[in-house]
């Protein structure tokens, strides 16, 4: 029967030589979204040094172009890792594959030096944001801070969905509801419940609202861990 013990290392250093590869998660491993943390690229240099290959595994929203692109930001080269994969970038390759040419109720980020939706939305391919529920075909779960809309003239519009800080669902439970009655498929880029932020902050995640629509009897697909792949 196998052991079920496991024993706790303080450091890489004893168990290294063990290993050829590392995975390594980003957020709360590497960084905290501001900054490195305490000793992490000193950690990871020492396995590039020691020809260890290395690879991102993020439930990142991002593409993961655009995840490598910020590494720098902590202290990082692009090229230190051999490989990235994040959520972000299998959900976008899902709605390439099975989305195309079709309307996207787009509940996303607002656009900041951490977060680019529209690079997103452009990396998904064929796909125009609805207006409405009615207007939709699907619902594109990228972020958990605001709806963004067609508007007047093309316009995209935003509205907060005063659900990141607060978990009020007032906004969200409206639009997962009608959804639901349209049976509106949702794929959800980022399947992470809560995240501590810097300050001691917690922010609700988009998993949160996947979680919900799932429990309404809505259709969902999830990327990242610890979700099998589709």
């Amino acid at each position: 029967m196998p052991s079920s013990a496991f024993t706790l290392h303080t450091s890489f250093s004893p168990i290294l030589s063990l290993y050829k590869g590392i995975l390594l998660d980003q957020y709360g491993v590497i960084h905290n979204g501001s900054e490195a943390l305490f000793r992490a690229v000193e950690c990871i240099d020492e396995m590039r040094s020691q020809g260890k290959r290395m690879c991102i595994l993020s439930n990142t929203s991002s593409p993961a172009k655009a995840a490598l692109q910020r590494l720098p930001k902590y202290g990082l080269a692009e090229d230190t890792f051999n490989g990235i994969v994040t959520s972000g970038e299998e959900a976008a390759k899902y709605v390439r594959e099975h989305h195309q040419n079709s309307k996207a109720l787009w509940l996303t980020w607002r656009t900041s030096d951490k977060q680019q939706p529209a690079k997103f939305m452009d990396h998904c391919g064929k796909i125009e944001v609805a207006s409405s529920v009615d207007d939709a075909d699907f619902i594109l779960l990228h972020g958990s801070e605001c709806w963004r809309k067609c508007g007047a003239a093309g316009q995209v519009d935003e509205v907060d969905l005063n659900f990141m800080y607060s978990e009020d669902y007032s906004i969200v439970d409206e639009l997962l509801k009608e959804s639901i009655s349209k049976s509106l498929p949702l794929i959800c880029a980022n399947p992470d419940l809560i995240v501590n932020l810097p300050g001691g902050i917690e922010a609700n995640m988009p998993g949160k609202i996947a979680s919900r629509y799932e429990r309404m009897g809505g259709r969902v697909t999830q990327f990242g861990k610890p979700h099998p792949s589709h």
